[in-house]
């Protein structure tokens, strides 16, 4: 059906890349697991479509510093993801290689960790 159901507890707002172009950032649904004892996480739905593709990544990437000490942040990412397609692959890679590039020569300072999923309809084939 399209339908997932998903908490997010703290970390970096999924994004969904709808097949038609949009882009729909995720609700974080609660606090850092094991940080707050006796929190609470609600569960979110949304709908995907035949195609949508859902980014979900570490801080590493965001965060990401250049020479300059600017952050990729989340505004880089959009327009990283804009100039592909989705394709998981080759999304990872031209979101990685965009990390890359921007960070130049400065040092990694985190973990870069990053998830793609694409929706099929049941008719397409993996």
């Amino acid at each position: 059906t399209g339908e997932l159901h998903y908490i997010n507890a703290g970390h970096e707002p999924p994004m969904i890349f709808r097949n038609q172009g949009d882009t729909e950032l995720l609700d974080i649904t609660g606090g850092v697991v094991g940080l707050f004892p006796g929190a609470n996480y609600r569960v979110e739905t949304t709908t995907l479509n035949p195609g949508d593709l859902i980014f979900t990544y570490t801080d590493g990437v965001n965060e990401a510093k250049n020479e300059a000490g600017e952050q990729f942040n989340e505004d880089r990412i959009l327009q990283a993801a804009v100039t592909g397609n989705n394709d998981v692959n080759s999304f990872l890679r031209l979101m990685l290689d965009a990390v890359r590039e921007f960070r130049g020569e400065a040092d990694q300072s985190d973990d870069i960790t990053m998830l793609a999923l694409k929706y099929l309809s049941p008719s397409e084939p993996d």
